[in-house]
């Protein structure tokens, strides 16, 4: 299992910006005092959440590699 994740987020990171989407994140948090340029362990639970559902590429790519640097680290117990 964790090396299917790993061959996933392999493959999102190489991805390029082919959604057309912006290179600059137009990710906002709702109902946290975090902002996106902050590190994704102190998103928290609603971070995570917010930047699959309403994030692009690039936000996820950011979630992808922070659990591969530290697959048991903060934004794991988020």
């Amino acid at each position: 299992m964790v090396a299917q994740l790993q061959d996933v987020a392999a493959h999102m990171l190489a991805a390029g910006n082919d959604e057309g989407e912006p290179t600059v994140s137009d990710l906002r948090f709702r109902n946290i005092d975090v902002d996106p340029g902050d590190p994704v362990e102190d998103w928290g639970f609603e971070g995570l959440l917010s930047a699959v559902d309403r994030g692009g590429i690039r936000d996820r790519q950011k979630v992808v590699a922070a659990f591969l640097r530290d697959p048991w680290g903060p934004g794991s117990h988020s």
